[in-house]
């Protein structure tokens, strides 16, 4: 219950995720507070429990919204007891940026900081998203993979600089 007085105080919404646990949806709280300090927007979500599941953190380029860092509760490790902790905050990040005027512009620096994660690296969950990379080339590469035309990613595809704008933003807002 530690963290109540901050979700009563920055809560914006709530939203379903799916518990793998009760194989139910869940209402899952969102919170949304600006940093001045670090010019960032943290979006952060907790379960009914105020238990912190996910968050992430978003600064405006003035020209679209730069995705700064993303952290789920398994830290890519194990299954978390929800599904869709990644792209919900990524959605929420897409309308922050529709509310800055960007359209749904979003850009990310896609890297796995932590060791160990049995995830691996992110680029296919942003793929799987519609962010693309700004090599034409890599786009065409990555579907190669996930379809299975290639087995293993691509090492340099690990890593890389993705966007998410246009029909493919709001392809994720719904």
């Amino acid at each position: 219950m530690e963290n109540k007085s901050y979700v009563d105080k920055y809560q914006i919404t709530k939203i379903p995720l799916f518990n793998r646990e009760t194989g139910l949806p869940e209402p899952v709280i969102v919170t949304r507070e600006e940093q001045p300090s670090t010019l960032q927007t943290a979006i952060q979500l907790f379960t009914q429990d105020y238990d912190r599941i996910g968050a992430g953190s978003l600064y405006d380029t003035r020209s679209h919204v730069k995705l700064a860092s993303l952290w789920t509760d398994n830290d890519g490790i194990a299954a978390s007891k929800f599904k869709g902790i990644g792209t919900a905050l990524v959605r929420q990040v897409c309308k922050e940026s529709v509310n800055l005027g960007h359209e749904g512009q979003v850009s990310v620096t896609a890297h796995n900081c932590k060791q160990g994660s049995v995830g691996g690296s992110p680029t296919p969950f942003y793929f799987k998203l519609g962010f693309r990379f700004w090599l034409p080339q890599n786009n065409k590469r990555m579907e190669d993979y996930l379809s299975g035309v290639v087995k293993d990613l691509p090492q340099d595809l690990n890593v890389g600089l993705m966007t998410l704008e246009g029909k493919n933003a709001l392809d994720l807002l719904g």
